[in-house]
């Protein structure tokens, strides 16, 4: 599973390409860059009654964020 998304993560445009200042560096994708909007909504309702509750906003937010990458080949 982790190799098919860093498989999918490598083709994926950058939403900030930052090679010119670290070679190499794609910088965030834009299924980070979705992750990170929906991670900032998540964590502004979100009130964690257990443990575990990190975890549990990140799967959220790249689910969120899959979400979106679907609906934008959609479009």
């Amino acid at each position: 599973m982790i190799d098919e998304l860093e498989k999918k993560q490598s083709e994926m445009l950058s939403a900030f390409p930052n090679g010119n200042l670290f070679p190499g560096n794609r910088g965030l994708t834009i299924r980070d860059y979705f992750a990170t909007i929906a991670m900032h909504q998540i964590m502004s309702h979100w009130v964690p009654h257990h443990g575990g509750w990190k975890d549990k906003i990140a799967k959220n937010a790249y689910e969120m964020a899959d979400a979106m990458m679907l609906a934008r080949e959609k479009s």
